[in-house]
């Protein structure tokens, strides 16, 4: 199973990973536009202050949360740490 992408995980709440295996509650949320100029959605603090509340919440439902930058991703590292996490949790081999 591959990562899936806007998942909503804890409703009735919208909130959504940007990336998630919900068999193995692994999300990959990637934090664009913290570099940007005046600041992205991700540095707004009414933004900050509701991703942290859904990264809290996701962490008390039992997820493990990976955070990348759009740099991150291009790179090949978020892929290496999402199969760094899948090596980790429950024996499941990367694919």
């Amino acid at each position: 199973m591959g990562l899936i992408p806007e998942y909503r995980f804890a409703a009735p709440r919208k909130f959504k990973f940007d990336f998630a295996r919900p068999d193995i509650q692994l999300a990959l949320e990637v934090e664009g536009g913290i570099w940007r100029k005046g600041g992205g959605a991700h540095s707004h603090p009414e933004n900050i202050t509701r991703d942290l509340e859904k990264y809290s919440l996701g962490a008390i439902l039992g997820w493990r949360i990976i955070r990348v930058t759009p740099e991150q991703v291009r790179s090949g590292h978020a892929a290496a740490l999402v199969r760094r996490a899948l090596v980790a949790g429950a024996g499941i081999k990367p694919a």
